[in-house]
């Protein structure tokens, strides 16, 4: 991301500790890293957040393995389905946004099991080796359990900077390697969003603008 590129959100000073913030540990998930590492780079001025590297985030799963596109979805008890996500995020949607008709519904992120309570979906083009774009949804049985669960993930996902993007709901813009995640809440729907998109896929416009589908189909 250059310097060049115009501001999408007003950044804030991060929360101080107590502060809103999900993490997968409130789920009992167990995420593994996103992508492998890059080279350091120069650090930019900040448009929703700045960008970087740092260690492997513990937020996300990871992207599903070359020919596994269809795996089946493990659920925690085969009478009940998982959480359905895809009215959150079409594949149309996530098409016309991206600007790339040949991306492609891969299943949910590996290393996260899909539950009444949580589930994922991520998007790449067939055969390629770049990330693409994911969502994660989290449902909370009550307000309270939500609002820790986001507390946790603004502590938990590396470089976390509350954004006013997506004003009113709260969120916060996250970044590791060439991964850039915008994460909010629902407090009376009880549900953590985060959308994350590869920098060679999306700017942080189009980001945002998956971000904002996202909200507005809850």
């Amino acid at each position: 991301i250059t310097s060049a590129r115009p501001a999408v959100g007003a950044v804030v000073p991060p929360a101080p500790a107590g502060g809103e913030e999900p993490a997968a540990e409130a789920a009992g998930e167990t995420p593994g890293a996103a992508v492998p590492a890059h080279p350091p780079r120069k650090s930019a001025p900040p448009e929703l957040a700045p960008t970087g590297e740092e260690s492997p985030p513990t937020f996300a799963g990871t992207a599903p393995p070359a020919g596994d596109a269809r795996a089946p979805v493990k659920v925690g008890a085969p009478s009940v389905p998982p959480l359905d996500v895809e009215r959150y995020l079409p594949l149309e949607v996530v098409r016309e946004i991206v600007g790339e008709p040949r991306i492609m519904p891969t299943g949910p992120l590996a290393g996260i099991t899909a539950t009444p309570s949580y589930n994922s979906a991520h998007f790449a083009p067939p055969g390629s080796k770049r990330f693409g774009a994911s969502l994660q949804v989290w449902q909370d049985a009550s307000r309270l359990a939500v609002n820790e669960r986001f507390r946790r993930a603004k502590r938990q996902y590396p470089h976390a900077q509350e954004t006013r993007a997506l004003d009113p709901a709260k969120a916060f813009f996250s970044y590791f390697g060439k991964l850039q995640t915008l994460t909010f809440m629902d407090s009376d729907k009880q549900l953590v969003v985060s959308v994350t998109c590869a920098e060679d896929v999306c700017t942080q416009e189009k980001l945002l603008m998956l971000a904002k589908h996202a909200r507005q189909a809850l």
